[in-house]
């Protein structure tokens, strides 16, 4: 992106108190373009324009250093990681140097074209183990650790504490329900299990800001076979598009 475009948008997202939502220093292979345009590294050139503030959710960084990290922190950036996606594009996210700087994770699944999953549970627990692996110290990936990286830290980086994230008087009603079985037995600790041994295929209900739209393990407000059809029929169309 040139710099009068960045840096329109990041006063733009400053005069309307916006989040601003941006991929970062995705590839080695933008680190190397980045650098040989402007001579500084892809987060240095976000800072330039004014594009990190503490309503910046910078996704991947994977192509980072020290000085990139202690800019991120600086600026007040929360990071959104997601762990299978930059695996398999890439390579994981510098996240021990991440945390170590006291960078926030905000964790996702990124998009179907690089992660052919949605479910944000295994990228929880995909998280975490590699955040042991990586040596991340315990309380930086802990089940309320990653369960924050899923809901509260990802409101936080999005403008929207105080309204959604936590389950909290005031808050929308904003609520998951699962269904226990065998699989998840026992139960000790449900912030384990949660993390480490449920997936989405056990959620029962969601209700969205006080609407269910998840009932029975169904879509609510949709009607499923008409939604299958109408995908069925785009994706034909964009296959024939594609000559595929």
């Amino acid at each position: 992106m040139s710099k009068p475009l960045l840096t329109e948008l990041a006063k733009l997202a400053k005069a309307r108190n916006l989040p601003l939502h941006m991929h970062l220093a995705q590839s080695q292979g933008e680190w190397q373009r980045v650098m040989k345009r402007e001579a500084m590294t892809p987060v240095a050139y976000a800072e330039a324009c004014g594009a990190l503030t503490p309503k910046t959710l910078a996704v991947h960084l994977v192509a980072t250093d020290g000085g990139d990290w202690e800019r991120l922190k600086a600026n007040g950036v929360t990071a959104g990681l997601c762990p299978a996606s930059q695996i398999l594009y890439e390579k994981l996210a510098p996240i021990a140097g991440l945390a170590s700087a006291g960078v926030p994770f905000a964790v996702g699944t990124d998009c179907a074209a690089s992660n052919d999953g949605a479910d944000l549970l295994a990228e929880l627990k995909l998280m975490g183990l590699l955040a042991k692996d990586r040596g991340l110290p315990e309380a930086a990936r802990s089940p309320a650790a990653l369960l924050a990286m899923g809901t509260s830290l990802g409101a936080g980086a999005l403008g929207l504490s105080g309204q959604v994230g936590v389950l909290a008087k005031g808050m929308k009603a904003d609520l998951v329900l699962f269904a226990k079985d065998l699989g998840s037995e026992p139960m000790p600790r449900p912030d384990v299990n949660l993390i480490y041994s449920m997936s989405s295929r056990q959620v029962r209900h969601v209700m969205v800001d006080g609407r269910w739209l998840l009932l029975d393990g169904r879509l609510a407000r949709v009607d499923e076979q008409d939604l299958a059809r109408e995908y069925d029929v785009a994706v034909k169309a964009i296959r024939k598009r594609a000559g595929l």
